[in-house]
């Protein structure tokens, strides 16, 4: 019934029912309208002014091409929580609780991100953060490389919060900040004498101050941050 021009396909979903799939140059119920194909070369001329495109071209004729394999260096646009040159690393995530006798003395806190390197003068970031209200506890997303942080009390104290040796991307942190984790001021535990001393002698005594005051997690002086 469909003459020479065209073929009979019964549809996937109904064994029924059939159509008649047409040469190119061919068209219409029977497949016996003939018409001149307006479509480039390659692609399937379905009428006069339907063309199927392969996937290397595209348009109303299929004459406009389009390499879709081919690398513009184009940056990627990344999705929240994702980095990398193909968006391919799930960032750092890190959330930090936070004690009692913290969150009544702020509702926002100062976030110090340090990163250590052996030949040059060590990075510091820092950034401000809210404290959610009804909240005890922060989060931060998108984490850049890091050693150590810290959370200062605006104008207040430091607080020793996470200490990596080596920065794991991707790495999900859950900590507890408590009341123990408080950096002293260099200034509480040595007497007038040391602290009258110039800056580079009374450092050579650090180490000395970490052995006498273990039980202190880090202490501070006027230029450096030092963590035991």
């Amino acid at each position: 019934p469909y003459g020479h021009h065209g073929r009979c396909i019964r549809y996937a979903n109904n064994k029924s029912l059939s159509y008649c799939q047409c040469q190119q140059g061919y068209s219409g119920a029977l497949c016996n309208v003939k018409h001149r194909c307006s479509c480039a070369n390659d692609p399937y001329c379905l009428t006069s002014s339907i063309c199927v495109c392969p996937l290397h071209k595209f348009g109303p004729y299929c004459h406009l091409k389009n390499s879709i394999c081919q690398s513009n260096n184009n940056p990627c646009q990344y999705h929240e929580g994702y980095s990398g040159e193909r968006c391919e690393n799930q960032n750092s995530k890190i959330t930090i609780e936070l004690d009692n006798t913290i969150t009544t003395k702020t509702s926002s806190l100062l976030v110090h991100f340090i990163t250590v390197f052996k030949d040059s003068k060590h990075e510091q970031i820092a950034t401000f953060n809210k404290i959610p209200f009804d909240k005890n506890c922060i989060t931060i997303d998108g984490v850049q490389p890091f050693n150590i942080i810290f959370i200062q009390v605006p104008n207040q104290d430091y607080y020793l919060t996470v200490l990596r040796e080596i920065f794991i991307p991707s790495e999900k942190i859950s900590t507890k900040v408590s009341p123990k984790q408080r950096c002293s001021p260099i200034a509480e535990p040595l007497n007038d004498t040391f602290l009258n001393y110039e800056y580079l002698r009374r450092a050579k005594y650090y180490p000395l101050f970490c052995r006498q005051y273990s039980q202190l997690m880090c202490f501070y002086g006027s230029k450096c941050q030092f963590s035991t």
